[in-house]
């Protein structure tokens, strides 16, 4: 068994964005807050010889403009009620590591290994090993990682609501509302396989284990920005702001997020799932990976002031305090 080729793959991307954003005061309690977002991410530039046709070229989405519009009211004399809404789209970079994988397995490997068992004609004698590829060797079918022509930026429209009720003694109650809709959420879908006509007992296609649309290739798993999800949670939070040395925060959340994109996205995650039927979707929607329907966090900080008759001591127990509160 030797490995050959050029093991090392060396490619380039740009990210850039252009952002502006202004704020309006158009009540003395109330203020208003638009910005315009324009992101151009440049992919690397495929291999224009690869031998499969899909992998020569890689698009790239120029039409990322994603508004933003806030507000922030408050109520009463002493507004100690606000009311906060803001909503927005916002664009996420496209996984690199898609065009790596597109680069690496596109029908032409950079390096392979290959196995010459004693009896072939180019099986070297033993220690030696092959300087090139041999004479009479050809690469069997293979899997290509490829990149749909139709691959979109992944972008999500975001809307929150909230108010926060100022209850005394440094006290604050919010309750809020959160929806997140993700469009364009890479999968990846295998498009080299042939149905052979027979079903599993849920209906889903059985693919035949030999036929092929592309004879010449293995699988063919290509990166399509077809991927919904959708998110939706609502949020109760009560802070006790900073004084006398100590504050206090507690919130709870309950929320639901639901997709119909394999969770093989999720960096920290450690299942890689596939398609459960390459030929329908929403058979995989369902609550996502990361649904997390109860959380509750409690937090709290404390600076106590300490008292004694070294100065030194003291200045250093209570320097922060000090620098906090020249």
């Amino acid at each position: 068994m030797q490995t050959l080729g050029n093991p090392s793959l060396n490619y380039n991307s740009l990210f850039s964005g252009l952002f502006i954003q202004d704020s309006w005061k158009p009540l003395r309690n109330l203020t208003v807050v638009y910005g315009l977002r324009y992101d151009l991410y440049k992919m690397p530039d495929a291999n224009k010889n690869s031998p499969f046709p899909l992998s020569q070229h890689f698009k790239t989405d120029t039409n990322n403009v994603a508004p933003r519009f806030g507000l922030a009211y408050g109520l009463g004399k002493n507004e100690r009620t606000v009311i906060r809404a803001s909503t927005g789209i916002l664009y996420d970079p496209p996984q690199t590591d898609q065009y790596r994988r597109a680069l690496l397995n596109n029908g032409s490997p950079a390096f392979f290994t290959l196995t010459a068992v004693p009896g072939l004609p180019y099986a070297p004698a033993f220690p030696k090993v092959l300087p090139a590829v041999p004479t009479g060797f050809n690469l069997p079918p293979g899997d290509i990682a490829t990149i749909s022509p139709y691959l979109a930026t992944l972008y999500s429209f975001n809307a929150n609501v909230s108010v926060s009720q100022e209850i005394g003694a440094g006290f604050v109650a919010t309750a809020s509302y959160l929806y997140t809709k993700g469009t364009h959420l890479p999968v990846y879908r295998n498009i080299n396989l042939v149905p052979s006509g027979a079903f599993l007992a849920d209906g889903r296609p059985i693919f035949s284990s030999a036929a092929r649309v592309y004879p010449r290739f293995a699988n063919i798993l290509s990166a399509e920005s077809v991927g919904n999800s959708e998110y939706g949670g609502m949020n109760f939070s009560l802070q006790r702001r900073f004084a006398n040395g100590y504050e206090l925060f507690a919130t709870y959340t309950w929320s639901h997020a639901i997709d119909d994109a394999p969770e093989q996205n999720i960096f920290d995650s450690a299942t890689t799932v596939t398609l459960s039927d390459p030929s329908d979707r929403r058979r995989d929607r369902g609550n996502s990976l990361t649904d997390r329907r109860h959380v509750l966090n409690l937090t709290g900080a404390c600076m106590p002031h300490f008292h004694g008759s070294s100065k030194l001591a003291k200045y250093l127990l209570n320097l922060n305090r000090s620098a906090r509160n020249p």
